[in-house]
């Protein structure tokens, strides 16, 4: 810091103003670039990104409305028939499809891509269909394993 101080002091008062007004002049440019450019560029986005929660709100809320409407249709089948016969309509193959003591069918599927696991899920849940647990297991292949428990909805 001596060093500094020394070398500032042996300088020409024109050399130190206009050394002072390059300083500035930096420090002006960085408060610009590190500072006022990403504000502005998070606010010019802030209303695309705020539309975008709205619909995915609205969506929600739909979605939530339809599920608690009391007119979804509900099948007379029983539910591990409703299971199987949904799972094998998604292309699904399960390898247990058990009944458990409370009621509830206890399913597994070996191999299933998640897009189309919850999808069949969206499905059966319209159908009254009710997810009481849901256990993910990845594979190398890029597929899901699925245990899961379903049993009838209230």
């Amino acid at each position: 810091m001596a060093s500094l101080r020394i070398w500032w002091v042996g300088l020409s008062p024109r050399e130190r103003r206009l050394i002072a007004l390059m300083l500035a002049l930096v420090a002006v440019l960085l408060l610009s670039l590190l500072i006022v450019r990403p504000l502005m560029s998070y606010v010019a986005s802030a209303q695309p990104r705020l539309e975008a929660a709205e619909r995915l709100r609205a969506r929600a809320f739909a979605a939530t409305q339809q599920a608690v409407s009391p007119d979804r249709p509900r099948s007379s089948l029983p539910l591990a028939e409703r299971i199987a016969t949904s799972a094998t309509e998604a292309g699904f193959d399960l390898t247990r499809n058990d009944r458990e003591a409370n009621g509830a069918q206890r399913v597994e599927i070996g191999f299933v891509r998640a897009p189309a696991l919850y999808a069949w899920l969206v499905k059966l849940e319209e159908s009254g269909v009710t997810i009481r647990s849901l256990r993910l297991t990845t594979r190398s292949d890029a597929t899901l394993g699925a245990e899961l428990t379903l049993g009838e909805g209230k």
